[in-house]
C-alpha cells in the first residue's frame, strides 16, 4: 500500500470541519473529532476530491470515516505522496 502525505489530509479535514489542525489528533475520525458527522463527511469528501482531482465511489464513501479509511481509499485509486 501507498503511504500518503497525512499531513495535507489533516489540513483538508480541518478546513472542512472549520477547526485549527492541531484539534484533530494524530488518527481523527468520525463521531470522535469534533464538529465531525455523517454530512461533514460529504464536505470531507468533496474537499478531498477538489484537492486531489479525485472521484471517491459510492462504495469507497462509506470507508472515508476516518483519517485511515481516507487514506485507503486514495492509495486504492493510486494517489501517491498527495497528488493522483
Amino acid at each position: 500500500m501507498t503511504i500518503l502525505d497525512t499531513s495535507q489530509i489533516l489540513s483538508v479535514i480541518a478546513s472542512s470541519l472549520g477547526v485549527n489542525r492541531a484539534m484533530l489528533g494524530a488518527q481523527p475520525e468520525i463521531y470522535r473529532t469534533i464538529g465531525w458527522d455523517s454530512l461533514s463527511t460529504l464536505q470531507i469528501i468533496e474537499a478531498i476530491e477538489i484537492h486531489f482531482g479525485v472521484q471517491i465511489t459510492d462504495e469507497d464513501v462509506g470507508q472515508c470515516t476516518s483519517l485511515s479509511g481516507i487514506l485507503n481509499v486514495l492509495a486504492k485509486m493510486g494517489v501517491k505522496n498527495g497528488i493522483s
